[in-house]
């Protein structure tokens, strides 16, 4: 089963790799975790459903995949390890705080053993990066990623270009961080291993920052990314809200310099409400309350949530 998850994976069937991933969890059941030769795949089996879950954007699926490690006799055992595979599913649901304070912990215990954090500890340390940036913290998110780049070498590529994008993007939206755009825009190569499970944000993120910067190649990569759309639900929200923005953009509603706003054209309300709905699907609450600010109408609902997460927000991140 592992065999057939990599093989769907390697041909970007994410949805179909995590759809395999679920069903190898159900033979846990099957094991004897007492014995040392079931070890290594009930280890393997939670780990694999919960890395898929995040690809496809299924968050409640990871969270709750992560929630059986943590309580597995096996993975449970191993702190470090299960707590990491809570960190992207806290982060991209905007519970920032949470995912910081676990990544603490699973940085500390993984000192306490007195042995360097594997590579699997990577991505994990990235995300916290991200965290860090949303919330503000430059400083905490520098430290987080040279952690990230020091243990994951260059198998980051996709999650440092899509955390970059993402970053960029609301700077830009809070009326500052224009500078960031050229690097988070520079050439990457997203496809094969080099983009791994993690391409379909960096590709959805890239498009939603080109529409924001103004650039005037917009559409083009919007319509580039839309095929990351069928197979993650997360990106499939962004590249609605991007759609939106850009519809606001064209219309001239949002007089903000280019970059698009609240309002807009009835088809930008539009595709800006179902970027909601997806929002909520997945239960990505930061995302949701930064498309809010863009809907007419539900601008200070946006704000309230937003503070609730601790992200402040300038006088004219509503523009953007």
């Amino acid at each position: 089963m592992d065999g057939v998850v990599l093989e769907a994976a390697g041909e970007g069937r994410l949805r179909e790799a995590y759809g395999t991933a679920r069903e190898r969890l159900v033979l846990r059941a099957a094991m004897d975790p007492y014995d040392p030769r079931s070890g290594i795949e009930i280890v393997d089996s939670l780990h694999t459903a919960s890395v898929y879950a995040v690809a496809v954007g299924d968050l409640p699926g990871a969270l709750e995949i992560a929630g059986e490690a943590m309580r597995d006799d096996v993975t449970g055992g191993h702190p470090a390890l299960a707590r990491s595979r809570l960190i992207a599913p806290l982060v991209l649901t905007g519970a920032f705080r949470e995912a910081l304070a676990l990544g603490v912990e699973m940085w500390e215990s993984q000192a306490r053993m007195e042995t360097p954090p594997g590579r699997w500890m990577a991505p994990a340390l990235a995300w916290m990066g991200l965290a860090c940036d949303l919330l503000g913290d430059s400083a905490g998110a520098l430290g987080w990623r040279g952690r990230a780049e020091a243990v994951g070498g260059t198998r980051l590529v996709a999650l440092f270009a899509f955390s970059d994008a993402r970053t960029a993007t609301d700077r830009i939206a809070d009326g500052e961080g224009a500078d960031r755009v050229g690097g988070a825009l520079a050439e990457v190569d997203l496809g094969g291993r080099a983009g791994g499970m993690f391409a379909g944000y960096a590709v959805a993120a890239r498009a939603e920052l080109a529409v924001v910067a103004g650039r005037a190649d917009a559409a083009e990569w919007l319509a580039a990314a839309e095929p990351v759309g069928r197979e993650n639900a997360w990106a499939a929200a962004c590249l609605a809200r991007a759609e939106g923005r850009l519809a606001a953009r064209s219309a001239g509603a949002s007089g903000s310099g280019g970059q698009g706003g609240p309002g807009g054209s009835g088809a930008g309300v539009e595709a800006l409400e179902r970027a909601v709905a997806g929002w909520e699907s997945v239960g990505a609450q930061y995302e949701r309350a930064r498309t809010l600010l863009l809907v007419p109408g539900r601008e200070a609902e946006g704000r309230d949530e937003l503070a609730a997460m601790g992200v402040m927000l300038t006088d004219r991140s509503r523009k953007a």
